[in-house]
């Protein structure tokens, strides 16, 4: 399986391939690991959150959107109007 699964993926952090070790999978560049759960995910996930260069307050406008989308929703759905 992990051997299937190295071939699709490259690091999060650097962009450097990936090797087979034991149970998990291994950067050949800053030799992270990124271990294998469940014998089906590997859990690659970046080690810094990415800098994304937002403008004031718009992280959270979006998120006051997506709560209130997930409201709406939830309103929706208790009186079973399909959206």
């Amino acid at each position: 399986m992990l051997s299937e699964i190295r071939k699709l993926v490259c690091c999060p952090d650097d962009g450097a391939e990936v090797i087979v070790k034991n149970n998990y999978l291994e950067c050949t560049s800053c030799h992270r690991d990124f271990p294998m759960f469940a014998n089906n995910m590997v859990e690659m996930l970046p080690s810094a959150f990415p800098q994304w260069n937002l403008l004031k307050d718009e992280n959270n406008k979006a998120e006051e959107s997506y709560k209130n989308m997930a409201i709406l929703e939830n309103l929706c759905i208790r009186n079973n109007i399909k959206t």
